[in-house]
């Protein structure tokens, strides 16, 4: 780089470490302007923008990990290890005692009830309340409308007779696992997961479900344990994340509910190193509050973990 553009970007790049984050799209604007447009020009704005948002990562708060209430962790560990007596090489939880591990820290799932007959379907129906869904849980099943595995807002006898009916012959009723669930608000459908990361330690995802999280991989991702900068960040990192706050219209949801899930699932994956994966999906964000309707987890053999708390770079 030559003189000249030392010159230019000398400045630019003090004021950027050391002024207000907002001023790094001012600045760039500047720099282009003034260095015209060329390779060299376009190396040395890449590497402002850089240093300036590295400037405002180094400005952020750190955070605190929220210490929780209404959480069980001796009964939580107590599902795991119980399981590991029965499964030594670990595996895939059973539905039950995902619910249990969940409900432990304070995360509510919702209850389906699997059915092989429309006289079954109608009974669960009246047991959960009109109006309710009709899905396929079977695995290779879940998550993919598209092959008519789920009937939503179905209000009646008749209507979910007719579902069933056409569902089952078209997917078969053993292959398919077909549950009834009660409807929940209508909201935003978000994807949370955590894993337990060779290299990272363990970590939490989160986006928006469907294609934006599965095609587009619009997904953000943090270190457990969450702390309330954390959260927050998670939240709000993902390109989908206006639909959250009220897009073109539409009704906010809950955040600071999504938000406490969100803390409370992070701090299970961080305290059960047992639990390698864990999966809530989907969970429905509304006005109302947060409605977890599936979740999964697989436990095995937990990989030491060496820190006592938040990772940083820094």
């Amino acid at each position: 780089m030559d003189l000249g553009y030392r010159r230019v970007l000398r400045p630019t790049l003090f004021k950027a470490r050391g002024g207000d984050p907002g001023r790094a799209h001012e600045l760039t604007l500047a720099a282009i302007n003034r260095l015209g447009d060329s390779p060299t020009a376009r190396r040395a704005v890449a590497a402002l923008t850089r240093a300036a948002s590295y400037a405002e990562w180094r400005r952020r708060p750190e955070g605190e990990v929220p210490q929780l209430t209404g959480v069980d962790g001796d009964g939580a560990r107590a599902v795991v290890d119980h399981w590991l007596l029965t499964e030594p090489e670990g595996g895939r939880l059973p539905a039950a005692e995902v619910t249990a591990l969940l409900g432990a820290y304070g995360v509510s799932v919702w209850s389906d009830v699997l059915v092989t007959s429309a006289e079954e379907a109608t009974a669960a129906a009246v047991q959960l309340g009109y109006p309710v869904a009709l899905k396929a849980t079977a695995r290779a099943l879940r998550h993919r409308p598209e092959l008519g595995t789920v009937r939503l807002d179905l209000g009646s006898d008749q209507e979910l007779t007719a579902a069933f009916e056409v569902m089952a012959a078209r997917l078969g009723v053993a292959e398919a696992r077909l549950a009834v669930q009660a409807m929940a608000p209508a909201g935003v459908p978000v994807v949370v997961r955590t894993v337990d990361d060779a290299s990272f330690g363990a970590l939490m995802s989160f986006g928006v479900g469907g294609v934006a999280t599965d095609l587009l991989g619009d997904q953000a991702f943090r270190v457990l344990p969450l702390t309330d900068t954390d959260v927050g960040e998670l939240v709000r990192g993902i390109r989908a994340a206006p639909l959250l706050f009220g897009y073109r219209g539409s009704e906010p949801v809950d955040v600071p509910a999504l938000e406490e899930v969100l803390l409370r699932v992070g701090q299970l994956a961080y305290d059960l190193p047992a639990v390698t994966e864990l999966e809530l999906n989907p969970v429905i964000v509304s006005a109302a509050g947060v409605s977890v309707l599936r979740a999964t987890a697989n436990v095995g053999t937990a990989r030491a973990r060496l820190d006592t708390g938040p990772r940083r770079l820094r």
